[in-house]
């Protein structure tokens, strides 16, 4: 290969290859969770902040009966570190609080805060990032909610955009 030929080969490499890391740290820049409403510190949380809040492993059935092992943070970590009321701060005019799931597609859940607080409720609603060891796949990630012991998996939101906190009166 004489030098305009590698230059020429350098130069396409660089073309397409530039394009490709772009949309490669776009997505990965995607890994994020808008947290909203009545919280005292909103903000966004990145995927090493759910991995710095100590994951856990749940092992489920899909919608097809196939055990599924996801990966992710309890819904409760999450709101306790984003200012949700919590524990004995549930009282009052914090009981009309309802968590408000959005989904990238618009599709959209509802928990009452008390649902997804150990001090009321053993039930687990798990912000997943990985599934049997590997991330999510488009589609599906980078976070999904996986909620364990419900008939139906309807609230099992997948491309958890934003976690928004309101009040019933609202």
């Amino acid at each position: 290969m004489n030098k305009p030929q590698f230059a020429l080969a350098l130069v396409t490499l660089i073309y397409y290859l530039i394009p490709a890391t772009t949309l490669f740290a776009q997505n990965q820049g995607i890994a994020k969770i808008r947290l909203s409403g009545q919280l005292s510190n909103p903000g966004e949380l990145m995927l090493e902040d759910l991995i710095q809040m100590g994951p856990e492993e749940l092992m489920v059935k899909d919608k097809n009966g196939n055990t599924v092992t996801y990966k992710g943070v309890n819904l409760s970590k999450v709101l306790e570190k984003a200012g949700a009321p919590t524990g004995d701060r549930i009282r009052g005019e914090n009981l009309a609080k309802y968590i408000l799931i959005h989904a990238k597609d618009g599709y959209q859940a509802v928990f009452s805060i008390t649902e997804v607080d150990s001090s009321f409720s053993d039930k687990m609603v798990l912000l997943a990032f990985q599934q049997d060891g590997n991330p999510l796949p488009p589609g599906i990630g980078p976070f999904r909610l996986v909620v364990l012991h419900e008939k139906k998996q309807a609230r099992w939101v997948r491309e958890v955009m934003e976690i928004e906190i309101k009040m019933a009166h609202e």
